[in-house]
């Protein structure tokens, strides 16, 4: 955390890349930051239910979720902004297996990805940053 009179820097449990800037000015940062990628796999899935490659990250217009393995038969993908809103929540069968989501009306920012069951269970979650 960063404020005219002061910051603070610390790490607990895992390792996120992550970088958040309130209303004010304040930041609160962690982590390191690799120049050839921006993806993070932050709960990956397990490869026996589900594998998926999703690219480019970073994106300015356009993502893609391909999916190589999957003992499903529907999956649910929710993007959700840094503060919690929902952005997009969309239903396909895993037999489309190259979906492209359209980023091109997102602010420039970080999102999560969320890959779920029909049950609503949370499979796998991603970090995407639109430019």
């Amino acid at each position: 955390m960063t404020q005219p009179n002061g910051s603070l820097t610390f790490t607990l449990g895992e390792l996120v890349i992550l970088t958040f800037v309130d209303s004010i000015g304040n930041t609160i940062g962690q982590g390191f930051s690799n120049a050839s990628t921006a993806l993070t796999a932050i709960t990956e899935p397990d490869e026996k239910l589900l594998t998926v490659k999703i690219y480019p990250n970073p994106t300015s217009d356009l993502f893609f979720i391909d999916i190589l393995e999957s003992q499903l038969d529907i999956i649910k993908i929710e993007i959700v902004s840094m503060d919690g809103r929902l952005v997009s929540a969309e239903k396909y069968a895993t037999w489309n297996n190259h979906i492209g989501i359209n980023t091109e009306k997102w602010l420039s920012g970080i999102y999560f990805l969320q890959l779920k069951d029909k049950k609503n269970h949370i499979i796998g979650t991603y970090q995407v940053v639109k430019k």
